[in-house]
């Protein structure tokens, strides 16, 4: 991200704030504080001074009374700001430090007051200390009894707002030092799709905060890249004292072995790193290779082949099939026209005006192969004289069995041959539609959004999302989040084609209005964009409607 949000930690990157209300024929006062996030960076033995703008965002008739203080806290794994449990401490806290002035005021609606807040840093600390300035709405009982009649029975309506401090210190013992204590590869859901979420559990066990980096790469088990995508998002501050998480949720990849590589990096010449093979059966991921359980291990390489051929020419390729298991494996090899999903997998498609399949010789269609036996297979490739320029796509399809098995185990791996004609090469995409589901019932939001190819030429694209809250007559827009990687990466989307492209929004959207802007890019110095607005609802209170 080019711009800082307000969020701490790696993975579900938000700061916490703290609502209790209950909706009634009064009127709700309802704050905000800016900065939310307060970064410092000072000397031992120095006062440091700063200021935060607290405003009364209700109507302008409402009144509130505010009330002022530096409090500990603590972050948890995806990464909120929680206040201490009773007797419990934070060694990294800073709020003794801390002076407010003033500590407490009334506010008239629409009305700010600007909080001035002073920093006495101990002599001999070093590192990073961190705590929360607390502005807190004094409750107003409201009685539950009808007018006129003595209370027996009240409610408090507050409201509590968080703005994080963050403090480094320079000087003495500085220890950057941060452990990748864990990394997995399970299944999981969403909006009932099946996905593959890759997380890394990080610890900082140094005394000072680190801002991490950290990257998913997804290899083929001979090591041919397939996908790298960024692993966990928002700022990636990770506190002295803390764990993180760092997840990526991708869409399944085809059936197939692979392996997944995590690199974080933390401000250290060196990087952390840790690595997990996995395989693809039936649209599920499952740790090993698929020599450990039932199935055919038969490695294909590539998945996907580009060439270029003018008219008429001849182009010659090979692709490699290698058998890793100790039997005998049959192979049926054949050329199909070919489609991309909405997710990017591989469809039979009777529509051939893409299609090379007809320019496609096969050197050997149908063989096998010994146990452990590697084999190159030539695959020509000749255009019709007449072809107009553009793209042209076949899915060269690998179909193993194993003569052996009872059960008829049958396989099939892909390569996806992508043939460009040169000439007139129309490059052109547009984003259809953005939309936001699984907000309901649900922490975070997830993005979807649609790119279809418009050109005659297959397009490698990657989106990023940008999330602004909605500006008003005397207030611009506000950039929250700013070109947050899709986590689908670059893909490839075929003329005529549409993509899917996903991301899992790890900051919690307060309830309001919003604006969405997607960016495909799909090549230097081409891209599309849309924006759309939207609305994140209060959640609804039990027993009203």
């Amino acid at each position: 991200m080019s711009k800082k949000i307000y969020v701490l930690s790696v993975t579900t990157i938000a700061i916490i704030l703290l609502f209790s209300f209950i909706q009634s024929a009064f009127s709700i006062v309802t704050l905000s504080v800016t900065p939310l996030f307060n970064e410092i960076t000072s000397y031992p033995g120095v006062v440091k001074k700063f200021e935060i703008l607290l405003v009364n965002e209700s109507d302008p008739g409402t009144t509130g009374n505010f009330s002022i203080r530096a409090i500990p806290v603590k972050v948890n794994r995806a990464g909120y700001f929680e206040f201490l449990g009773k007797d419990e401490t934070n060694p990294w806290d800073c709020s003794e430090w801390i002076k407010v002035s003033p500590d407490e005021v009334t506010l008239k609606g629409q009305e700010g007051k600007i909080i001035e807040c002073t920093m006495s840093i101990p002599r001999g600390v070093y590192g990073g200390r961190y705590c929360a300035i607390l502005f807190e709405l004094a409750p107003e009982k409201k009685t539950t009894t009808p007018e006129g009649e003595e209370g027996v029975a009240s409610l408090n309506i507050s409201t509590q707002l968080l703005s994080i401090v963050n403090v480094t210190i320079p000087g003495g013992r500085i220890e950057r030092k941060v452990n990748l204590e864990q990394f997995t590869v399970e299944n999981t859901k969403l909006e009932n799709n099946n996905m593959i979420a890759f997380t890394a559990l990080l610890k900082n066990q140094g005394n000072i905060t680190v801002q991490t980096s950290a990257t998913l790469l997804i290899k083929s088990r001979l090591g041919r890249r397939i996908r790298e995508i960024p692993l966990g998002g928002g700022m990636g501050l990770l506190l002295p004292g803390a764990d993180a998480e760092l997840k990526s949720i991708i869409r399944p990849l085809p059936p197939g072995e692979y392996i997944a590589e995590a690199y974080i990096k933390y401000g250290v010449p060196t990087a952390l790193k840790a690595s997990i093979p996995f395989s693809i059966t039936s649209g599920e991921a499952k740790l090993g290779t698929l020599a450990s359980g039932k199935g055919i291990d038969v490695v294909v390489e590539p998945s996907i082949q580009e060439i270029t051929a003018p008219p008429g020419s001849f182009r010659s390729s090979v692709v490699t099939i290698q058998n890793m298991t100790a039997k005998s494996v049959d192979v049926n090899v054949s050329a199909n026209p070919v489609a991309l999903g909405l997710d990017g997998d591989i469809i039979q498609t009777e529509d051939t005006r893409y299609s090379a399949t007809d320019w496609i010789k096969l050197d050997n269609n149908k063989f096998s192969l010994k146990p452990n036996e590697r084999r190159s297979i030539r695959i020509n490739l000749t255009p019709p004289r007449d072809i107009k320029p553009g793209g042209r796509y076949t899915n060269v399809s690998f179909v193993l069995s194993d003569p052996a098995s009872e059960e008829g185990l049958v396989a099939t791996l892909d390569t996806l041959y992508l043939v460009t004609v040169p000439g007139d090469l129309k490059y052109d995409g547009e984003v259809q539609d953005i939309k936001l589901v699984n907000t309901e019932g649900s922490a975070f939001p997830q993005f979807l959004t649609l790119f279809k190819n418009t050109g005659n030429i297959h397009l490698k694209a990657s989106a990023v999302l940008t999330v602004k809250a909605k500006g008003t007559d005397t207030e611009k827009s506000k950039v929250i989040t700013e070109e947050l990687p899709f986590s689908d990466g670059e893909v490839i989307v075929l003329p005529d084609g549409t993509r899917q492209f996903m991301v899992l929004y790890t900051q919690k959207l307060e309830p309001g209005d919003y604006i969405a802007s997607v960016k495909v890019t799909y090549g230097e110095k081409r891209w599309a964009t849309l924006e759309k607005e939207f609305t994140i609802e209060k959640p609804k209170e039990e027993g009203k409607e």
